[in-house]
């Protein structure tokens, strides 16, 4: 009888520690969790906003934007910091991944360094001039570019001039029946348009174009001013087997 109490008493106790393991919150990680990159390579050349992901912060972690440095400004500068948005569960504060965007510049290595929490951490990042689709450096494929309510429907492609990424422009009010258009330069073409609008609470919608033209014209979207809520137009871009992608952030 005792050998039979001990038995159960061991198998209750082994119930337990299962149920409590069962139960835990699955996006409280420890530091130890996380997915820090030692080292990326970026070989889209200079002039692009590129970044890494850091993974599997804990809930309540914040990073550091102010301690964010980089060895070597003239290779690579630190550009941003973007919430995640693609997860219900998933917050700038850290209950799952954020994007450390950068800008290059030049060719080489750098360090950049940044504080999760009290812990300092450190990626490794080289810049090359690599081969494929997107080799070269970085040159503005669209001569016009116009979204409704976005700087009183003016051009827009002199702000990617130098870099293939604008943000925190402002939409003038809500748009109802708003339109992107685009027109690449001569020997370019577009190849897809796709819009993003983010919300508080991490949920997206998306709308797309894929397309092989020149000038194209992607209306009846619907674009929100409203507290919370973000959005995004993406254009791909392609000349000689070579493609690029473009961002334009606005809310």
């Amino acid at each position: 009888m005792k050998r039979y109490k001990k038995v159960l008493s061991a198998l209750l106790s082994a119930l337990l520690v299962l149920s409590m393991v069962l139960l835990a919150d699955p996006v409280s990680a420890k530091a130890a969790d996380m997915e820090v990159p030692k080292s990326v390579i970026f070989t889209g050349g200079t002039g692009y906003i590129a970044s890494f992901r850091i993974s599997g912060i804990p809930k309540g972690t914040q990073i550091d934007a102010s301690s964010i440095k980089s060895s070597d400004t003239s290779v690579a500068a630190f550009y941003n910091i973007y919430e995640s948005v693609y997860s219900t569960d998933v917050t700038w504060e850290g209950t799952g991944y954020v994007e450390l965007y950068y800008e290059t510049k030049g060719f080489g290595t750098v360090k950049f360094t940044y504080k999760i929490g009290s812990k300092k951490y450190t990626t490794k990042v080289t810049v090359k001039k690599g081969k494929g689709d997107v080799s070269g450096d970085y040159v503005n494929p669209l001569s016009k570019l116009t979204i409704s309510g976005v700087n009183k429907g003016k051009n827009l492609a002199s702000k990617l001039k130098k870099v293939n990424y604008s943000e925190n422009l402002k939409l003038a009010s809500t748009q109802k029946k708003a339109k992107v258009t685009a027109k690449a330069k001569d020997g370019w073409k577009i190849t897809s348009i796709t819009v993003y609008d983010f919300y508080e609470d991490g949920s997206h919608y998306i709308d797309q174009y894929s397309l092989d033209d020149i000038s194209i014209s992607f209306d009846n979207l619907v674009f929100e001013k409203a507290s919370g809520v973000n959005h995004e137009v993406q254009i791909g871009c392609e000349k000689d087997g070579r493609s690029v992608y473009l961002w334009v952030d606005f809310k």
